[in-house]
């Protein structure tokens, strides 16, 4: 027994490395460790309460890595290793808990990659069961909480129901009064992302403001030696750049590429999903400026940016449709800039937004972003050629976008312009007075 607990402390300090400091070489040693006891003759000899918490430790290793990689297969052999764990632990085990709760964790991280509503609820229902029904300390309670609200936002993010993303962010503002304070720091990124998601949602000026209190607060006051730390910074640049597209501050602008760009230096090579978002969020701020000031070197750098941040991203990678709806807008900007000599330009942002629709479920809200997108570029392509097709795809690309959006959503109003617009167009060509009527009503 003696050296698999010497074992044990090794993988646990690599771990601990890895957390400090984000050397993903210090996590694969992390899981190589735990592996080689999990394969050790010696195992067999220890109680099954032990091996139980030696199989979920290294479930626990394999989802850190999947964080960084984002690899299926690190997922997959977590949650067969806590389905092992579960069969050896007593109900009534201190252990049970722990063990119940990350395997909640990776089915929510297989719901989010899948888009299967039945796993996601079957880890909101395990969730809810622990926060019911199990005895837990508050810093316990609140970690609880923390893993619930991420569930509820993710279905928050499939079937836009406000009593979801308010849901999450009530829990998320619990678990900040009660946490340990080794959690405050994920909680607190959580709660302003959530919050920055409910004020895309509503328009709510004071979430916003709120997500940006708590968004300064963490890169301020956490160690930039922490392997999250680029993941603050990334929180903070999208904080500034809904303020700016609220208040047209070009500061704000500015100050999200400079601390995009930041990130990026501080981002670990080995660190695909960190990395790829920091490239994405940091070519869709030069896209923004580039909008602004029309400096083509901001448009040069957001496609160098957001091409790299695409082709980063595994095509499993749940990140993926967010980083192509963002090449797609570069490539869509170098056509309205260059005309018919960047004709390929509109091709593929069309092709490039079809793909991102492929990989978001139906009933996504994110839908509600891509959609509008993709009928201007049909609009466009229409104007270029004059084929009636595109213009019908575009018109029937808006109606989808106005039903896949909350009523309260910003974007709503130029959705509604671009399909009165579109009607409007299609009426001068064909005469049908329906097509003016429609147009009129909107």
């Amino acid at each position: 027994l003696l050296p698999l607990l010497l074992q044990s402390e090794a993988a646990s300090a690599a771990e601990q490395h890895y957390r400090a400091s984000g050397d993903t070489l210090a996590l694969n040693n992390a899981v190589d460790r735990w592996d080689n006891i999990l394969q050790a003759p010696a195992l067999l000899d220890v109680p099954s309460d032990v091996q139980a918490r030696l199989l979920n430790n290294m479930a626990i290793a394999l989802r850190l890595r999947f964080q960084v990689n984002e690899s299926r297969q690190d997922l997959e052999r977590a949650l067969t290793l806590l389905r092992q764990a579960a069969a050896l632990t007593p109900a009534a085990s201190p252990v049970a808990v722990g063990i119940r709760v990350n395997m909640a964790n990776v089915l929510t991280d297989l719901a989010y990659m899948d888009g299967d509503p039945d796993t996601l609820e079957a880890a909101i229902t395990i969730y809810q069961n622990v926060l019911e029904n199990d005895r837990q300390t508050p810093q316990e309670r609140a970690k609880s909480q923390l893993n619930l609200a991420r569930a509820l936002l993710y279905r928050f993010e499939r079937g836009s129901k406000m009593a979801d993303v308010n849901g999450a962010v009530a829990l998320w503002k619990s678990a900040l009064a009660t946490a340990a304070d080794s959690d405050k720091l994920l909680i607190m990124l959580s709660l302003s992302g959530a919050l920055g998601t409910r004020y895309r949602a509503t328009n709510q000026p004071a979430d916003l403001d709120w997500a940006l209190e708590l968004a300064e607060a963490l890169v301020q006051n956490a160690s930039v030696a922490l392997a999250d730390y680029p993941d603050y910074q990334l929180n903070l640049g999208n904080r500034l750049r809904e303020r700016y597209a609220r208040d047209d501050r070009v500061e704000d602008l500015h100050r999200a590429i400079a601390v995009y760009s930041d990130a990026r230096q501080q981002t670990a090579e080995g660190s695909v999903r960190q990395r790829a978002a920091v490239l994405n969020c940091l070519g869709q701020a030069y896209l923004e400026r580039y909008w602004r000031l029309d400096e083509i070197g901001d448009l040069v750098s957001a496609s160098i940016y957001c091409a790299a941040a695409v082709e980063l991203t595994p095509a499993s990678a749940p990140a993926r449709a967010t980083h192509l709806r963002a090449l797609a807008a570069v490539l869509k900007a170098r056509y309205d800039k260059f005309g018919s000599s960047s004709s390929d330009d509109l091709g593929q942002a069309i092709a490039t937004l079809e793909e991102a629709l492929r990989l978001l479920p139906v009933d996504s809200y994110r839908r509600g972003a891509n959609l509008p997108r993709l009928g201007s570029c049909y609009e466009a392509r229409f104007r270029a050629t004059g084929q009636l097709h595109d213009l019908d795809q575009a018109i029937q690309t808006y109606e989808s976008a106005l039903a896949s959006m909350p009523t309260s959503s910003r974007d709503r109003a130029q959705a509604l312009y671009s399909l009165a617009n579109a009607l409007f167009t299609r009426f001068r060509i064909g005469g049908q007075e329906a097509d003016a009527q429609a147009a009129r009503r909107l």
